[in-house]
Formats: C-alpha cells, structure tokens, sequence
C-alpha cells in the first residue's frame, strides 16, 4: 500500500496504491480511503469486489442474465440475487 497524489478536477488528492503480483501480470488498485483504513480492510474490500464482478459477468454469459427486463429495481435486483446463487 503507497501513498499517492492524484490530480482530480484540478484539486490534488492523496490516494492508495494497492499492487498485487499474480503468476503472469501485475494488478494496481487506487483507492480513496481514509488513512486509518487496515490493509487487510482494503484486501478484502477489493476480494470481495472481485466476487461480485466475476459473479456478474458469469451470470450474463452462462445464464442469459444479460437478455433480463425489468420494470421496477426490485425485481431486477431479486433476479440478480437469484440469477448469482444459481450460478
């Protein structure tokens, strides 16, 4: 986890760096969070946000969830769960 600055409509900010090494590439993470946040806070926020992206995207190419129509958020969201644990 680096400290780093980042220009962001004209204002400086201070900003994470998180980097991971896997087998063949490198993964960077910048996030905005308070100073105080643990790193192990910041991994696993980052885990789990991985999850649910991997969920979806499964979701849409095996289970025909990205052909879905709604109407209203709920039942999006109530197909969205349904479609996530069936995968």
């Amino acid at each position: 986890m680096l400290p780093v600055w980042t220009i962001y409509q004209q204002t400086m900010r201070r900003e994470w760096l998180l980097t991971r090494r896997d087998e063949s590439r490198g993964i960077y993470t910048l996030s905005n969070v308070a100073p105080t946040t643990s790193l192990e806070t910041m991994v696993w926020r980052k885990l789990v946000r991985h999850f649910a992206e991997r969920s979806n995207q499964d979701s849409k190419s095996d289970l025909g969830w990205d052909e879905f129509q709604a109407i209203k958020y709920r039942a999006w969201h109530h197909q969205l769960a349904l479609t996530v644990l069936a995968g």
